[in-house]
């Protein structure tokens, strides 16, 4: 799998979080854990 992952680009790629009401708390846990990883908010 590593050598897959090699072949991908390394371009910053954007994604967009949104949530209603309830599910707020998720999309900010969610966005927590992408910036973890090396996500830009």
């Amino acid at each position: 799998m590593s050598d897959f992952m090699a072949l991908l680009p390394r371009t910053p790629k954007r994604i967009g979080l949104a949530a209603d009401h309830g599910d707020y708390d998720l999309k900010e846990q969610l966005a927590r854990m992408l910036r973890e990883a090396g996500q830009r908010r």
